[in-house]
């Protein structure tokens, strides 16, 4: 009874009407149940064992015989569902049963022993999978794999190694590496053969083969030897094609090398803060291109070479790249002490954490002192040619409004005396009265369309009050060009808005006027908007319609209104974007820095 308890192996005996009189404990841990639970289970009516075809064997032994049961896949909760304790309890077995007979040779008890053979089974199918598996990923690898003997005769390879050489497998399979291998590279991959004896450290190593088609590739190896069969030794390995990674890395190099020219030629070196430590580290080029006595270490340090008036705005800027877009344009002085005061532009982005933290600040500075001064010059220049053409459009002004108005208005006084002597001489003539009265409305209309454009030439507000108010007058007086289509001209206006350098100012006024009187002449809009405002450092002034539009490319080839509109904003600095579909309105929107542009005290 001992021996039965103690078993590892599974043991049930039956009595001959095939119900389970005894188990022992392995029977119970195999099949998860004990015997108390099995109340009305009979072994002879198991369906499943029916299903199986294991039942003409048991059928066999209750007949008196000793029979070995063939390996079985049995699941007791399709007999007995929800009765097991195991999550999984499908288990393979195999068994042998066998009848205990009295003296005189009747059955009295069936004993069945089960093997569980489970993990071993699952571990063959496991097997069987792995197998499979490095088959497939043996044959669909993209690199080479491959074995050959000490002699470099190739023992097998791979399907990428066709691919990759050109070679098919057959012919490979009875070739040398000296057949692949270019003859310069011999004597190194025979070394490092030799190497992996003394050495079995895994080690990387390129060398160079030539196709089938003639083709000149590098392989990225890594060799090792190995045991292949009893004391039989071989080099095994896999190897990479990376030509196109060889070609990519030269091909960077000349880049860089290029790119460490150019910023060498435009004084530009590159720079990185760590924001968590404030430590800032340049590129080797960095002391001799900054034109500065001594590099800044530390971020916190930025106080000793910016100029004092511009320190501010660059710690703004700086702030709000962390903050905002992450990036920032500034540019700003820095102080030499034995050199002076010269200007510099930075470009920054700053690199964000998985959790969107800014951690590192990457930026570039190039030295543009010459470009600054030869912007002074031109804006200089621009100035000058706006002013004289200011000058002029005041004198066309005066000319206007001093002496052609002045002359219709005696030509009207005149018209009205000689109306009045012709009533006295020919009061029947009344066609010729109309015709004196259509001349004289002529005469008047004519007067007040000159003297408002008199005024469109020269704004005496702009230069006293600023764009607001020269837009707020201006819109008043374009009746002249208003057509017998009511159109609404609406104007929102920043309240900050600074006053700008007369020379910008200028040019921001003529553009948008030159907009404003395109689209009364031509758009049929219902509505005009003029915008001043300032957002990210800019200043803008945007003018829209919603009306007919136009091609864009068709009137830029030959528009001497748009033209003049690039031309101004170019003398000043200045951004401009037209943008117009037909049917679909026009968006005239300029931009200018304000930090370029503000109205010197």
């Amino acid at each position: 009874m001992a021996l039965f308890e103690q078993s590892p192996l599974s043991i049930q005996i039956m009595s001959p009407d095939g119900r389970i009189v005894q188990v022992n404990k392995a029977w119970e841990n195999l099949w998860g149940v004990t015997l108390d639970q099995l109340d009305g289970y009979n072994i002879l009516e198991d369906e499943q064992l029916k299903e199986k075809g294991v039942m003409p064997y048991i059928e066999r032994a209750f007949g008196g015989q000793s029979v070995e049961i063939p390996l079985v896949h049995y699941d007791p909760n399709v007999t007995i569902p929800d009765l097991t304790r195991h999550v999984e309890p499908k288990r393979w077995t195999k068994a042998v049963i066998y009848p205990i007979k009295n003296s005189v040779g009747q059955v009295q008890e069936i004993v069945l022993i089960h093997e569980d053979i489970t993990d071993r089974i699952r571990n063959e199918e496991q097997i069987k999978v792995n197998e499979l598996s490095y088959n497939s990923l043996l044959e669909n690898a993209n690199d080479i794999i491959y074995s050959h003997d000490l002699l470099g005769n190739y023992i097998s390879v791979n399907r990428a190694a066709e691919k990759i050489t050109g070679y098919p497998l057959e012919e490979l399979r009875k070739m040398n590496i000296t057949q692949l291998i270019v003859p310069e590279h011999h004597e190194r991959i025979r070394q490092v053969i030799e190497s992996k004896f003394h050495d079995p450290t895994p080690s990387i190593h390129e060398f160079d083969l030539v196709t089938k088609d003639g083709r000149r590739i590098t392989l990225e190896v890594n060799p090792r030897v190995s045991l292949i069969e009893k004391e039989t030794l071989a080099i095994e390995g896999v190897a990479r094609d990376i030509t196109k990674r060889k070609q990519m890395e030269n091909d960077l190099h000349k880049s860089e090398q290029r790119l460490r020219l150019a910023m060498q030629a435009a004084k530009i070196y590159s720079w990185e803060i760590d924001l968590l430590t404030q430590e800032v580290t340049y590129s080797e080029n960095a002391a001799a291109l900054s034109d500065l006595e001594s590099l800044i270490k530390n971020f916190t340090e930025i106080s000793e070479i910016i100029h004092p008036e511009d320190l501010e705005h660059s710690l703004e800027m700086y702030e709000r790249a962390l903050e905002g877009s992450g990036t920032f344009t500034h540019q700003y002085r820095v102080v030499n002490l034995t050199k002076g005061t010269f200007w510099n532009e930075s470009h920054a982005v700053a690199v964000r954490d998985a959790d969107g933290t800014p951690v590192r600040l990457i930026g570039i500075t190039q030295n543009i002192n010459e470009r600054k001064m030869i912007e002074e010059v031109r804006l200089t220049w621009a100035a000058r040619l706006e002013e004289a053409r200011e000058e002029e459009r005041r004198r066309l002004s005066l000319q206007l409004h001093d002496d052609i108005v002045q002359q219709l208005a005696v030509a009207s006084i005149k018209l009205q005396r000689v109306e009045k002597k012709l009533v006295e001489l020919l009061p029947e003539e009344n066609a010729v009265f109309a015709d004196l009265v259509i001349t004289q409305e002529l005469l008047h209309r004519n007067q007040i369309s000159l003297r408002q454009m008199a005024q469109i030439l020269h704004s005496g507000v702009l230069e006293q009050f600023g764009l607001a108010e020269a837009f707020r007058k201006f819109t008043q007086n374009v009746d002249t060009f208003l057509t017998d289509q009511p159109t609404a001209i609406s104007l929102n206006f920043a309240d900050n808005f600074p006053r700008l350098a007369p020379a910008v100012e200028n040019g921001i006024y003529r553009t948008t006027q030159e907009a404003v009187i395109n689209a009364l002449k031509h758009s049929q809009a219902k509505s005009i908007s003029v915008t001043l405002d300032i957002r990210e450092g800019l200043a803008f002034v945007i003018v829209r319609d919603d009306g007919c539009g136009f091609d864009l490319e068709r009137i830029e080839s030959n528009g001497i209104g748009l033209a003049s509109m690039y031309e101004r904003a170019e003398l000043i600095d200045a951004t401009l974007n037209i943008s117009s579909k037909e049917g679909k309105g026009t968006t005239v929107n300029l931009a200018v820095l304000l930090e370029k542009s503000r109205r010197k005290a």
